[in-house]
């Protein structure tokens, strides 16, 4: 999550102003090397922590709601 939200800030304060304005995907393609940044660390889910995080989700995507809003992206 952290990690996301740091590319949408990137995205939000490099993407541009109107013809040249890129979309996320865009920009983050553009940067994005796979080779060296890939790395397994756990495997996925888990109920607890996903109950104990859970009731916080709601306002993270009612945030990148309206960033995504005003961003007409």
């Amino acid at each position: 999550c952290a990690l996301g939200g740091a590319y949408k800030a990137l995205w939000a304060c490099e993407r541009g102003d109107g013809d040249k304005q890129q979309s996320f995907d865009e920009l983050i393609g553009a940067r994005w090397k796979e080779e060296g940044n890939v790395q397994k660390v756990d495997d996925g889910y888990r109920e607890k922590e996903y109950k104990m995080y859970g009731d916080v989700l709601g306002a993270f995507e009612e945030m990148e709601s309206r960033v995504l809003s005003v961003a007409k992206n």
